[in-house]
């Protein structure tokens, strides 16, 4: 009886030494493509599994050549037909992934093994938009009026410069649409920090100028969304 059980235990350890293997691991960084083709043979009625790490939002794609018509290929519980067109996925989740190639025919065989793993293509950078700008205001010959409508980022300002002599009068109106809150308005005279005119939207407000030199109108958008206002400026 003893040497029966010894005797199944010998012919039972090859196996179970077998299923217990350890996946070969497919080291993308150690082979320095994220793309590789190679040869795998496998014994008849056997199976050889392999690992891969990838990361939620690459592309997988996986093909396999099998001259016998009789592999398969699986990942996970996705099976993957031989000598047909390449397996395509997009990663959803971060992990180890197990890749087991089986051999079903009586006979050892090679198979021909392409996986490839492309990062996310990262799209054009796009042009920041600026938050504060500056923009003179410039008059059409003999006029002493100008409007000029524009669009001011979400939470950003525009500087609007102009010369203006002491003496002269100014008017200014902000004109927009919706809330009143949405735009604030402030005019500085040159070399001044303090402001000397608050101005809301929708009003006429009336300036004498102080100081010649360059004035600026400092028009707010409040909103987190991009605003548009037209500013109208007389200067007599």
């Amino acid at each position: 009886m003893t040497k029966i059980v010894m005797y199944a235990l010998a012919v039972c350890f090859p196996c179970v030494v077998a299923f217990a293997q350890t996946p070969e691991r497919i080291d993308f960084a150690k082979e320095g493509s994220p793309s590789l083709v190679w040869e795998e043979k496998v014994a008849a009625k056997s199976t050889k599994d392999f690992v891969f790490y990838a990361k939620k939002g690459q592309k997988l794609t996986l093909s396999f050549i099998d001259d016998t018509n009789q592999g398969s290929m699986d990942l996970g519980k996705v099976s993957i037909e031989p000598n047909a067109a390449p397996y395509e996925s997009t990663i959803e989740v971060t992990k180890d992934y197990r890749l087991s190639v089986s051999n079903n025919s009586g006979e050892a065989t090679s198979f021909r093994i392409s996986i490839d793993l492309e990062n996310p293509k990262k799209g054009a950078p796009t042009k920041k938009e600026k938050t504060h700008k500056k923009e003179r205001v410039r008059f059409a010959k003999g006029a002493s009026s100008a409007s000029l409508t524009r669009t001011i980022a979400a939470t950003g300002s525009i500087d609007f410069i102009f010369k203006a002599k002491k003496g002269q009068k100014m008017d200014i109106t902000i004109g927009y649409d919706f809330n009143d809150s949405d735009v604030q308005g402030f005019l500085t005279e040159p070399g001044l920090q303090d402001i000397a005119l608050t101005a809301e939207p929708k009003k006429p407000y009336e300036f004498v100028v102080n100081t010649s030199g360059n004035h600026r109108l400092t028009v707010n958008n409040t909103t987190a969304k991009k605003i548009t206002i037209t500013l109208y400026l007389v200067i007599e």
